[in-house]
């Protein structure tokens, strides 16, 4: 009967923090496409994510997209895969973490210039 009890308080916690995450609307802050990448990190599905990044990187990040995003852009300070993380989109999380380099230090960031940052308001509903 402990194990039932337990797996339920479990499963009541996983559900609250589900549903806290839908409880916040992410608005990019101006319309870079930095802040509007960040805000699909952290709403969309990964299809749609995939697309968006498709359709809107080409010139913001050259090359291979997703390692260039999981290695360059950050989210109201965070990396882009924190970002996502702490908005409950594990899936976009866990895509691009497959494409990080590992632990970015702030001397590898200063040497390198194509460092992005997108701004998000992070709202009640």
């Amino acid at each position: 009967m402990g194990i039932v009890k337990c797996s339920l308080v479990i499963g009541s916690l996983m559900f609250s923090s589900v549903a806290m995450a839908g409880q916040y609307k992410y608005i990019a802050v101006d319309d870079s496409k930095e802040s509007k990448i960040c805000v699909s990190a952290a709403t969309d599905s990964i299809a749609s994510f995939g697309k968006f990044v498709s359709d809107s990187a080409v010139d913001t990040f050259p090359g291979v997209h997703f390692r260039n995003i999981a290695n360059n852009l950050y989210c109201n300070g965070d990396s882009v895969i924190r970002f996502a993380q702490a908005a409950g989109n594990n899936d976009v999380a866990d895509r691009l973490s497959k494409y990080r380099k590992g632990n970015v230090s702030i001397q590898y960031m200063s040497q390198h210039k194509a460092v992005y940052q997108g701004a998000v308001l992070i709202a009640k509903q």
